[in-house]
């Protein structure tokens, strides 16, 4: 469950759903600081990473796919489990 330092429960116990929406959130945002960060190293001269636009968002997307699969493989698990003990 979420709680705040206190201890307090701020929102409960995460469903399954909730887990793979707290995951998919993280997921997007690391392929968007990681973009953030190959087009730093480009701006400032260090690598030259970026091909382009297409190459950005191929890049991201990939990122995102490849995260996707084990989270809905894990979602699946969680949901499959969740009806076998209901």
């Amino acid at each position: 469950s979420v709680s705040i330092p206190e201890g307090r429960p701020v929102l409960g116990p995460l469903t399954p759903f909730g887990r793979f929406l707290l995951a998919l959130t993280a997921l997007g945002s690391s392929t968007v600081l990681w973009e953030f960060f190959e087009w730093t190293g480009d701006f400032i001269g260090l690598s030259d990473a970026q091909a382009g636009l297409n190459d950005t968002m191929f890049d991201m997307l990939m990122g995102i796919v490849g995260g996707l699969i084990p989270l809905v493989w894990l979602l699946r698990r969680d949901l499959t489990t969740q009806n076998e003990a209901s």
